[in-house]
């Protein structure tokens, strides 16, 4: 009975011994991770405060030396020149008149609608627009 408390005992204690060396693994890749974020974050840190610091020294270089001041304002003109939009050339372009005599179009349904042009304005309106007020057409009386 003492040889299966000792097998008993040694599986026993050989299960705990694995349990705690697994919960130190753990532990050490946990600990591991949090060291390298807290490099990253350090290292980011490090990055940031020496663009500071560039950015720093370019301005104090820019406003203790006129020359370095006119050179930058001459960069940065440049690039707003650079960057503005081109106006379309009128080069090859047509200009067409809008007010045509024999107005048409075509509605949705594919059928063509001559449309009269109305000199006086229909009654109980007043129309101070220079365009033409167009008549209610019924879909049956263009067929």
């Amino acid at each position: 009975s003492s040889g299966i408390n000792a097998e008993y005992g040694g599986a026993k204690s050989e299960a705990v011994k694995r349990h705690q060396l697994e919960i130190l693994e753990r532990e050490q890749a946990s600990e591991q991770e949090e060291e390298q974020a807290c490099y990253e974050q350090i290292r980011s840190n490090y990055k940031q405060w020496e663009q500071q610091n560039d950015s720093r020294i370019n301005f104090i270089s820019k406003t203790s030396d006129y020359e370095t001041l006119q050179m930058a304002k001459q960069k940065q003109s440049a690039l707003a020149e650079k960057s503005r939009r081109e106006p379309p050339s009128s080069a090859g372009m047509v200009e067409h008149n809008t007010l045509l005599r024999m107005l048409t179009t075509t509605v949705h349904s594919g059928r063509h609608i001559n449309i009269p042009l109305s000199e006086t304005p229909p009654p109980g309106r007043d129309i101070t627009s220079p365009h033409k007020v167009l008549p209610a057409i019924s879909p049956r009386a263009s067929r």
